[in-house]
């Protein structure tokens, strides 16, 4: 098989990829609305038990991290379309633009990921904040095993928000240190 070959075989492959990491990451914010949905359901339905809210921040938690995975993924993926394989078809003498070092992608790149970033974290944030919101007597006033609940839920909150941040991150140096194309065909 030719250098040509892989290269192209090695650029579908990749790029399979990384259509799936985006579809499991919708998939996992998907699944979570459903369950957030359901606790909500069960928690102002008729047995009005707000406590079962206190499950949000540790499903949270989970979420943030497999929808953070699949984004830092997807970036160093497509970084390495843009900065190591274009260069192996440049040397073939293929130069057909590609999506992932084009300008067109250069010019949204960055705000695209804050969108996406404000979005996520909008969407896993607020039920756990108003989970905790309401169950706030909790932290403070209730007995064993609904204070350490709640700390620890607030605690995961924030492990959320920090697993989150650092994901956007290296998504948005990703896309700093990314190989643009200014001009994809010679």
């Amino acid at each position: 098989m030719s250098i040509g070959d892989t290269a192209r075989l090695n650029y579908g492959a990749v790029r399979s990829e990384i259509l799936q990491r985006m579809q499991l990451r919708d998939y996992v914010l998907l699944v979570f609305l459903g369950f957030t949905g359901a606790i909500f359901g069960i928690a102002l339905g008729t047995s009005n038990k707000i406590e079962i809210l206190l499950s949000l921040p540790y499903l949270s938690l989970g979420a943030a991290i497999l929808v953070s995975q699949h984004n830092m993924m997807a970036a160093i993926l497509g970084e390495f379309l843009a900065c190591e394989l274009e260069s192996v078809f440049k040397q073939q003498g293929e130069n057909a633009p590609q999506w992932d070092n084009s300008s067109t992608f250069e010019n949204i790149a960055k705000t695209a990921a804050r969108f996406r970033f404000f979005g996520h974290t909008l969407i896993i944030f607020v039920p756990c904040i108003v989970a905790l919101g309401v169950n706030w007597r909790a932290a403070f006033y209730d007995p064993f095993p609904a204070q350490p609940i709640w700390w620890f839920g607030m605690f995961c909150l924030l492990i959320a928000g920090a697993v989150m941040w650092h994901s956007h991150v290296i998504r948005i140096n990703s896309y700093v240190k990314r190989c643009w194309s200014r001009n994809n065909v010679t």
